[in-house]
């Protein structure tokens, strides 16, 4: 079962885009180019010479014009190659792939009915088949993935509905070609026509890849399923319907014939691959075949068969024998079959990890990750074999970080890790692939690493230290990281893991990410983002001592109900939290003294185990005062920060209830530590009955501030909010003032015409006040409905009804 389920990763190590030549006709075949020019970049591609096969297709390419057909399909052989070279070398090639496919799509966008655009759009399938298959491998090595599974999937089926089209055009081309060579005088013979030519081979190449891709499909299935039966049997019919259109001796019969033994093989008809295997002539000096039919050995249990052909074919030193990647995934999966025997060697691990990565320096970065996956794939579901193999790539990970080969370290460990059955073992990994992605110059890959396996092993006592240190590896590799994304991270941390010592960490760096971005009540909020029952003491008082910062600084909160979040986390379960700490649930509440408003107050202590009784002083006095005790006398507190954060609670509770005002303002006016000469000193004297004093005050401001608009407008608001006649004609003074200041018609000069109005009209003088809205609703009504009601309020009976006409 191992042997089916590892099958279709051996068939990715064999050969992509061999070599199609026209199909064997009698005479000579009509081509666009010569043969030798056309397949040389084939055979390069076979021998996995990328680099050089991309530079005769731009050699060859830069010898003829862009639009012409030659031209246009050099552009679609150099994309295939360059997608395969994207294969071999980046980590994702999911995020590069679109800068490989754009030439084809921007010549199509151009030349949409170009005789070769077929070719273009196979050229942009294949491209987009590498992405597939590397997601497959991701799935493989990420077993319980469900999402990436489902991901790699849709991407297969993608491409194979798109080759499924393409086949059904390109088969439409060759008919309409042939019968316009029949419409010809003499008529043309399609045997020698390049178009036609060149359209079947493309035809043959599409068929191998749907056979390829029905195989890599049934990786993504557990092998007991009837999708893993049914994809299976999809290969088998595929190959040998394609097989039967093809002429016998063409390379492309060859592969095909291959297709379809390796889809027998896959779905365990052995003797039936066995017999097609011996039936083709030629096997024992081909590569492929030669890789076929030792896996086919192995699978049969003959491992004397298979290492016979091992030796034939890589001598006695198997890292300078000739380069195939088909043979090199036999090999491996021969020695992971010798591991297993009887017969294994004591060195039989050690010869597993070095063949891994002689198979990543033959080949690349890719043919490294599909050994690995083959590895990982034989292992099938047993915990032992899976980590066994497990060890492998983690013991060749460390002796390549030992030997400076960072990114080959990192990409072992990340497979050891990805698939490590236990937390402590996974975990171990993925902080080893970190460090080596981190020395490889990728912290990202490390810091997503450690994100992804602290998500799957969600339980491990060490999972919220992984993901902590997955946020902090990603501001390491970005410093200018946006504050709402690692603010974001953070809270995402402390909700998977609420009670850890970590969630702790995460609020308190993001207390000061937001405190120091000039968000002070958002990083006193932090403290909601856990349950109560998680909140220690020492961040309560941060919170509390962040608040207390903000408002000496006179940063006040947005929100006329502040740590509405703390206060909201604390009444949303309907059991009072179990506080088992009592120095949390102090400074707890002398948080919730000094911010929150007395009805959040109340229904704090009424439905939680808050308690507000034992005060320590002044913060006893200060609760005494916020509950309108007119006896209380508090005197000044030594602290000059949490003077003036009493002094804005306190103020906040009188502008809500009036008959605090005055006792309030008597208290506070005696506090040496607050600024006489600002908003706050002007409003106590206010309430002091003391408004000539105030409006000197106000004058003093107006004076030193340029323009004045802010000053007036808090100036006017103050007076207005007296119950004092005088004060009123103040304010109405000033409100005439500041919308003789700003544009008529903005928002500013309505308000400032509406609020004196309505202050005639609280006066007595309720025909000064329909005065004035009559000629607001005459001359410059506005359009906004709510305002332009407001107005027509205050226009007498009679008026009204002159207005509304």
């Amino acid at each position: 079962m191992r042997i089916w389920c590892a099958m279709v990763l051996a068939t990715m190590m064999a050969v992509v885009s061999p070599s199609l030549s026209a199909a064997a006709q009698d005479g000579p075949v009509g081509r666009w180019s010569t043969v030798r020019s056309a397949d040389v970049a084939d055979r390069m591609i076979q021998a996995s010479a990328l680099d050089e096969a991309l530079g005769w297709c731009m050699r060859n390419r830069g010898q003829l014009a862009p639009q012409s057909d030659a031209g246009v399909w050099w552009l679609a052989k150099s994309i295939e190659v360059q997608a395969l070279i994207l294969r071999r070398d980046a980590e994702d090639p999911s995020s590069m792939i679109q800068s490989v496919i754009e030439p084809a799509e921007s010549f199509l966008r151009a030349y949409p009915d170009h005789s070769r655009r077929w070719f273009l759009r196979w050229s942009i399938w294949t491209a987009r088949r590498t992405v597939a298959e590397s997601t497959v491998l991701d799935a493989i090595q990420r077993r319980g993935d469900e999402s990436l599974v489902d991901r790699a999937m849709r991407l297969m089926l993608d491409v194979e509905r798109g080759l499924d089209e393409l086949a059904s055009r390109v088969d439409d081309a060759v008919q309409d070609r042939r019968q316009l060579l029949q419409r010809l005088t003499p008529p043309g013979d399609d045997r020698r026509d390049a178009m036609i030519q060149d359209l079947l081979q493309l035809r043959q190449r599409i068929g191998i890849a749907r056979v390829s891709g029905a195989l890599l499909r049934t990786e993504l299935f557990d092998p007991q399923s009837r999708d893993f039966v049914g994809s299976a049997a999809t290969a088998v019919r595929l190959a040998a319907d394609a097989a039967a259109g093809l002429p016998e001796g063409s390379e492309a019969r060859n592969a095909m014939e291959r297709l379809w033994t390796e889809s027998l093989l896959r779905a365990g008809r052995l003797d039936e691959a066995r017999r097609r295997l011996e039936s083709m002539d030629g096997r024992s000096s081909d590569p492929q075949w030669m890789a076929l039919d030792i896996r086919l050995a192995i699978a049969e249990g003959n491992l004397s068969s298979a290492l016979g052909d091992l030796k034939t074919f890589y001598g006695g030193t198997p890292s300078s024998a000739s380069s195939s990647i088909a043979m090199d995934g036999a090999r491996l999966r021969y020695l992971m079959a010798l591991s297993e025997s009887s017969d294994a060697p004591t060195d039989s691990a050690a010869a597993i990890t070095w063949w891994v990565d002689a198979i990543g320096q033959r080949h690349g970065k890719f043919a490294r990750r599909r050994a690995e996956s083959l590895l990982l794939a034989d292992a099938g579901d047993d915990p032992g074999s899976i980590a066994s193999r497990v060890e492998l790539l983690a013991i060749s990970g460390r002796d390549h970080l030992r030997s400076g080969r960072y990114g080959e370290a990192a990409e072992s460990l990340r497979a050891a890790a990805t698939r490590a059955p236990a937390a402590k073992l996974a975990s171990q990994y993925a902080i080893q692939a970190a460090v080596a992605y981190q020395q490889a110059g990728d912290t990202n890959a490390g810091a997503r690493l450690l994100g992804d396996i602290a998500e799957k092993h969600h339980e491990y006592s060490q999972a919220p230290a992984l993901a902590l240190q997955a946020i902090v590896l990603q501001s390491e590799a970005d410093p200018a990281i946006a504050t709402q994304t690692l603010i974001t991270e953070l809270r995402s941390m402390v909700t998977s893991w609420p009670g850890s010592s970590q969630a702790v960490s995460a609020k308190q760096w993001a207390r000061t990410v937001l405190e120091r971005n000039g968000q002070p009540w958002r990083a006193v909020d932090v403290l909601a983002w856990n349950p109560p029952q998680h909140w220690v003491p020492d961040e309560i008082r941060q919170a509390a001592q962040i608040g207390v910062r903000a408002l000496s600084n006179g940063t006040e909160p947005s929100s006329p109900t502040p740590v509405q979040d703390v206060v909201s986390k604390l009444l949303e379960s309907t059991d009072a939290p179990e506080w088992s700490d009592e120095d949390a649930v102090a400074a707890l509440a002398e948080c919730l003294v000094l911010f929150a408003d007395m009805s959040d107050l109340r229904k704090v202590t009424q439905e939680t185990k808050v308690s507000l009784d034992g005060l320590r002083p002044p913060l006893d006095v200060f609760l005494r005062l916020r509950q309108g005790g007119k006896s209380a006398s508090m005197p000044p507190p030594d602290d000059a920060d949490l003077a003036k954060a009493m002094a804005w609670r306190l103020m906040r509770d009188a502008k809500d209830r009036r008959g605090m005002r005055r006792h309030v303002a008597g208290q506070l006016i005696q506090w040496p530590t607050l600024s006489p000469d600002d908003f706050a000193a002007a409003e106590r004297l206010i309430w002091l009955g003391r408004s000539d004093e105030a409006i000197a005050l106000y004058d003093a401001m107006l004076s030193s501030s340029p323009g004045g608009i802010a000053v007036l407008r808090r100036a006017a608001s103050d007076l207005s909010d007296s119950r004092r006649g005088d004060d009123w004609k103040e304010a109405v003074k000033l409100w005439d003032r500041l919308a003789s200041g700003v544009p008529q018609g903005s928002d500013a000069w309505y308000q400032a015409r509406l609020r004196a109005a309505k202050l005639y009209r609280l006066s007595g003088r309720a025909s000064e006040a329909d005065k004035r809205a009559r000629y607001v609703l005459l001359t410059r009504p506005p359009n906004d409905s709510k305002l332009k009601q407001a107005f027509r309020a205050l226009v007498l009976t009679e008026a009204s009804d002159k207005a509304d006409k």
